[in-house]
């Protein structure tokens, strides 16, 4: 049980009648694509950690290989020359085989 006095502030304006300033809405606005921004850059930057990580590596590969790594750079506001360019550096450091690689399964001969 709470003990204690609860006091509401109250306004002299109903709530229906106050105006909210654009430029708070804004500004607000701004904030939160900024937090969106920085999250997707942590998810690049972690996907990047996580290559040099043997238990992790493949997932992480799976990320710069997909849709995943140019959905979060989007987000992140890099641009296309960007995106190329960290997918370089990430070759440079001995990704190369597995950035580039492509999916070829074996196949399997048919006998009669």
């Amino acid at each position: 049980m709470i003990k204690g006095n609860l006091a509401l502030e109250t306004s002299a304006v109903p709530v229906w009648q106050k105006k909210i300033a654009p430029s708070s809405i804004f500004r607000s606005g701004q904030k939160t694509k900024s937090k969106i921004a920085a999250f997707a850059e942590a998810v690049i930057l972690q996907s990047i950690e996580d290559l040099f990580d043997s238990l992790q590596r493949k997932g992480s590969i799976d990320f710069f290989k997909g849709d995943g790594f140019r959905l979060y750079a989007k987000i992140a506001g890099l641009s296309t020359v960007d995106q190329i360019r960290i997918i370089r550096m990430l070759a440079n450091a001995g990704f190369k085989q597995h950035l580039f690689a492509v999916h070829n399964p074996k196949k399997t001969a048919v006998r009669n």
